[in-house]
């Protein structure tokens, strides 16, 4: 079953952010379609993710892991997990900033 996730700043190579809405399948994490204009599919509102003014990146793959974090308690070698950078008591405590960006 496909989700799709509709924003007015969907970031395309080569052009600037404009409305579109992308329908991705969960199961496979892999991105369907990219659909021009802010909620353009006909979609049930259980699989339709609205972030409005959020900045999109269809097929940016955020990887950035800090395992020399002093608050992850690792030890030399052992490397982070995306669980490890989830954890709302290592999420930096100023708001502004924490993550904005929306990475399916």
């Amino acid at each position: 079953m496909s989700r799709f996730l509709t924003s007015r700043n969907v970031c395309l190579p080569g052009q600037v952010p404009a409305p579109a809405t992308v329908e991705f399948s969960p199961a496979s994490g892999k991105i369907l379609a990219i659909t021009p204009g802010y909620k353009s599919v006909d979609a049930p509102d259980d699989s339709l993710i609205d972030v409005g003014e959020a900045y999109v990146l269809p097929g940016l793959v955020e990887c950035v892991l800090c395992p020399d974090e002093p608050r992850t308690k690792k030890k030399p070698g052992e490397q982070s997990t995306r669980a490890d950078c989830e954890r709302p008591d290592l999420l930096p405590s100023d708001p502004t900033r924490r993550p904005a960006a929306t990475s399916i």
